[in-house]
């Protein structure tokens, strides 16, 4: 890939590429990015207001819960081992 197609990712995408970067053996990706996602949204970003906008947030929202659900799965799998 080049440096104008990584560009002109979408948060959706690229919290679709932290998911399976951690499905792939780092789960710690999950962990980074779910925090990364918590901080961003407690900047004072107005609402998306058309309707291509927010279904990407709607998408970035699905794969960062996503990658909290297995992030804790991942974690309690450790624990236990």
């Amino acid at each position: 890939t080049d440096a104008a197609s990584n560009a002109a990712l979408t948060n959706d995408e690229i919290s679709k590429r932290f998911y399976f970067g951690g499905l792939f053996g780092l789960p710690w990706l999950w962990i980074v990015h779910s925090l990364h996602w918590h901080g961003k949204q407690n900047d004072d970003v107005p609402p998306p207001d058309n309707d291509r906008d927010l279904e990407i947030a709607r998408m970035e929202h699905m794969w960062v819960k996503r990658c909290q659900n297995s992030a804790i799965m991942a974690t309690a799998a450790w624990i236990i081992w």
